[in-house]
């Protein structure tokens, strides 16, 4: 089992900078949990007490938006409160529950199973028993939670980003649908207001028009053109959002 367990993490991005006998000290002390679909991993607002390595399932990251004044990190009232998804994930490797590791020790966000989950355990308590023995894995354990906070707040603000335009998104997909019977079915900017709307692919959106832009017929340089200019100042807003 602890192979298995050590194969699981050396897959891991999040381990990728480990030394070996670091990770064999996580394979051997590590647990593993089974969550059935609709339960809930970690809970915001909860003590957090381990980290969490998806192995296989889909999980989704959620946060409670609250209209009254709480302070964050209290618990708001029920009637004030909209549950608000974050992230859906299926990337096995994936850590959650980063939170166990820094003070306060609470859990900033909830994270639900949205099918037949698995994860993999590391108890903050053996973890800062390793700690302690050896620094150096401290050292290198506290860069990776960094690394992932940062990398989070990045996805935060490129998400808050897109949200912000999504007026301009919408004239970009008015402005397609008016052209729609002019273009051509392989033309890719059908595909731009799906790449717009997510995240993810909002470089894609970028690449394929600015393509469209130099080698696309007529008509697509045209609009190519067009949404590039509508969206100048969303491009300009990323690019401090990922910096």
């Amino acid at each position: 089992m602890n192979c298995d367990k050590l194969s699981l993490i050396e897959e891991s991005p999040f381990f990728e900078s480990f030394k070996p006998d670091y990770l064999e000290y996580l394979a051997q002390n590590s647990g593993t949990l089974k969550i059935s679909k609709g339960g809930f991993i970690i809970k915001e607002f909860e003590p957090a007490h381990a980290l969490y390595m998806l192995i296989n399932g889909k999980i989704q990251l959620t946060f409670h938006s609250s209209k009254d004044e709480s302070p964050r990190g209290t618990r708001p009232e029920k009637n004030t409160t909209q549950l608000i998804p974050l992230r859906t994930i299926s990337d096995p490797g994936y850590i959650i529950g980063w939170s166990s590791m820094v003070e306060p020790y609470i859990n900033r966000a909830s994270v639900i199973a949205l099918s037949n989950a698995v994860v993999m355990v590391f108890e903050r308590n053996d973890l800062e028993s390793y700690i302690r023995q050896r620094p150096d894995f401290g050292v290198a354990l506290m860069e990776r939670i960094l690394w992932l906070i940062g990398r989070r707040l990045r996805e935060t603000r490129i998400r808050f980003v897109a949200r912000l335009y999504e007026k301009e998104i919408l004239t970009i997909r008015a402005l397609i649908d008016q052209n729609r019977d002019l273009l051509s079915d392989e033309s890719p900017l059908h595909k731009i207001p799906h790449y717009l709307e997510n995240r993810l692919t909002l470089s894609d959106a970028f690449r394929t028009l600015e393509l469209l832009q130099t080698h696309g017929d007529e008509l697509e340089r045209n609009l190519a053109t067009l949404c590039l200019e509508i969206l100048e100042k969303v491009r300009n807003d990323l690019t401090k959002a990922q910096a």
